[in-house]
């Protein structure tokens, strides 16, 4: 169990006052001192222990309260399961309404328990409360909820915002924050005691926000949740710098705990929403105007360094969110700029080794550790990380280190095992269980084709893993649409729906009184899906070299007989006799749809193995040539990835001498005019690039 936080053990020193009867300093202090550990509990992976707290507690503290809907928050975001999302979105409503009520009184009453203006940690729970609550709304499957979240980001800014300016001191030298005019209906909505009536009136008082003119038979739903249904709203506010807080007093937090609670809280919430708000494509420029600000990374890293000095949550939350950050959307982006959000592995392994100091048993904080690894190329030692016995109380954390190690086992070509992690994942949450089959099916495409490759293929081996992989691809279509985004299917359930459709459509028709034997999908899959996911969770990046080869040969399975000759001095193309062969039997192998994937990852992986100009001849030849007109409703991301692609290859040809360069082919990449399926994830690619070459 995690002991109490050191600076909350001692006895207030201030004095009682007037509202000892509402507010009384012992009590507040001491209710914040167990939500702190509640939450150092959950950091912790020690649920059970935290439970018993708040069940003991009885109290109607918002601190309490915050701590139960932070407890959900984490469960929910981590497992994406629409039970438990709910329970977080009602306990953070309820967070919000006691900490706008203890505000009040904290006000009236002038009872003050900080350096700050009275009522200032109520109104940081109520912002905490919103923001979490924003993210909850999103994770949720409808479209209204969906956007009333980026209402709840537009509140918990307004009132951080007003936190920061209002306590900069006379004479500081920084900037005031653009604040967002407070509409009215915000206010009203703060003030709202009533749960039924807080549903109807946050919905109106949401789209009134907006400047939407919806139904209350929820006609947006209809619309899917297309941001085009929105008036033109003024633009955003442009980004201004602005130093952690507590800069003003000095950077070194206060000792009064309540006081720090503030000081991490504001630089943890601010650096949360600045670096969101930072990465949101250009396509979806339109939010930017419905959350009223945009973001600037460099402030939001710097805030969340800041916070990270605290041994509490919020010091935990922020370094939790700098991993996810550095080992997310900056490992997908391969454009690295000297000194522009370079990878700082040091601090962050030093910053990690001091939490897990603090959560010894807690597999969040391995997982993170794994991830840091892995991320380096040492993937055999993440491996040897993920799998330390470890008693895991969170079955969402649980699950996240099953993820991990499917990932790693697939980076690594280590098929089986990653076919096995894929399908345990469906035991442990509810979240796509249509991608885990359909990566085990894929996974066991490579080990059919392995086999069939072999001169030492094992006939029973050879049968069992086709076996597997028509039935895990045949299953995962007929599982989309369980989890939904915005209202809508996921995009990689939409995605690989088309690639099996794809196949099957090319699969002869089985006539009947003839061979009783059924055609398989597995000899017309195409060029190697498995080697599509790893691209789009960016494996090529920290895989070793002999994995990288593997991938050479599984990318020219219809191209060559001789898997032991494909080098990169060597690789087979289109004209080669093994290739004409395999088009007669699949005549889609010559649809650029097709020979577009296998020519552009491979020179992806031709990059990663140091053949850097080899890699961009094979891009310029095969690929680049390709229109969205000539991959319709087949491979459309092809084309703007290649563009991306061909960013890349321009920096790691030239370096800062074609750094205009490749700017203009991610400017291109960018606003590439039509949408496709993943563009999401291609975009925070060109955004990530962007941002480290402009701000160099």
């Amino acid at each position: 169990m995690v002991k109490p936080v050191s600076w909350l053990k001692g006895k207030s020193s201030l004095p009682a006052t007037k509202s000892s009867k509402s507010l009384n300093s012992l009590d507040e202090t001491n209710s914040l001192r167990k939500a702190l550990e509640v939450m150092d509990m959950i950091m912790a992976d020690d649920l059970v222990n935290a439970n018993a707290i708040l069940t003991e507690s009885g109290s109607e503290s918002s601190f309490l309260a915050l701590g139960s809907g932070v407890m959900s928050f984490i469960e929910a975001t981590l497992g994406f399961e629409a039970d438990i999302i709910k329970d977080a979105t009602d306990k953070l409503r309820k967070a919000e309404q006691s900490a706008t009520k203890d505000r009040m009184r904290a006000q009236k009453a002038h009872y003050n328990s900080s350096s700050f203006m009275p009522g200032t940690e109520y109104y940081l729970v109520s912002a905490e409360a919103h923001l979490m609550g924003a993210v909850v709304l999103f994770l949720s499957e409808s479209a209204i909820a969906s956007v009333k979240s980026f209402y709840k980001l537009r509140r918990a800014y307004q009132i951080l915002a007003e936190i920061y300016n209002s306590n900069l001191g006379e004479g500081a030298e920084l900037q005031k924050l653009p604040t967002i005019t407070t509409e009215e209906s915000d206010e009203k909505h703060e003030d709202k005691d009533n749960d039924e009536d807080d549903d109807d009136e946050e919905l109106e008082n949401s789209m009134e926000a907006l400047d939407l003119k919806l139904s209350k038979d929820q006609e947006f739903e209809k619309q899917d949740g297309d941001v085009s249904a929105m008036k033109q709203l003024p633009p955003p506010e442009p980004v201004q710098k602005f130093k952690p807080f507590g800069y003003a007093t000095g950077s070194a937090y206060s000792h009064n705990s309540v006081d720090e609670y503030i000081q991490s809280g504001v630089n943890l919430c601010f650096g949360i929403l600045q670096l969101v708000i930072s990465m949101i494509p250009p396509a979806l420029g339109r939010i930017l105007s419905i959350i009223g600000f945009r973001g600037d990374r460099d402030t939001s890293i710097q805030m969340l360094w800041e916070a990270t000095s605290s041994d509490n949550i919020h010091g935990a939350l922020a370094l939790l969110t700098l991993l996810m950050y550095y080992t997310g959307p900056t490992q997908v982006c391969d454009i690295e700029v000297e000194g522009a959000g370079m990878f700082p592995r040091e601090r962050l392994m030093a910053a990690l080794v001091h939490t897990r100091g603090r959560y010894p048993k807690s597999a969040l904080w391995l997982l993170q550790e794994a991830r840091l690894q892995g991320m380096s190329g040492e993937l055999e030692k993440s491996l040897t990380t993920l799998n330390t016995p470890m008693k895991i109380q969170m079955r969402q954390v649980e699950a996240l280190v099953e993820f991990e190690r499917a990932m790693c086992y697939l980076d690594m070509h280590q098929f089986e095992s990653a076919a096995k992690s894929f399908l345990h994942l469906m035991t442990l949450n509810t979240w796509s269980h249509a991608l885990y089959h359909y990566v085990a099916g894929c996974c066991y495409v490579e080990l059919y084709r392995a086999e069939i490759r072999s001169p030492d293929g094992n006939a029973a081996k050879t049968a069992a893993y086709k076996a597997r992989a028509d039935k895990h691809l045949q299953m995962a279509p007929t599982l989309i649409g369980k989890r939904r985004i915005i209202g809508k299917a996921m995009p990689l359930e939409l995605y690989l729906q088309r690639k099996v459709l794809k196949w099957k459509a090319a699969m002869p028709v089985k006539e009947s009184g003839k061979d009783k034997t059924a055609p398989s999908i597995v000899d017309y899959v195409g060029t190697s899906p498995v080697n599509e996911i790893i691209y789009f969770w960016n494996g090529y990046k920290r895989m070793p070299k002999e994995a990288l080869h593997k991938s050479l040969v599984e990318l020219n399975y219809y191209y060559t007989g001789k898997p032991g000759t494909v080098s990169p001095s060597t690789l087979p193309s289109r004209t080669s006799e093994h290739f004409v062969q395999s088009a007669a039997r699949l005549p889609m192998l010559t649809d650029p749809a097709d020979y577009g994937v296998k020519f552009m990852l491979e020179s992806i992986v031709l990059r990663n193995l140091g053949h850097v100009q080899e890699g961009l001849n094979i891009l310029q030849a095969e690929v680049m040539h390709i229109d969205r007109n000539m991959v319709k409703g087949k491979e459309e991301w092809v084309p703007p990835s290649a563009i991306y692609e061909r960013a890349v290859f321009e920096w790691f040809l030239k370096g800062n001498d074609g750094k205009a360069d490749t700017i203009e082919w991610l400017e291109k990449a960018a606003h590439y005019p039509h949408d496709y399926e993943l563009s999401t994830r291609i975009g925070v690619r060109i955004q990530t690039g962007l941002e480290q070459l402009k701000s160099s």
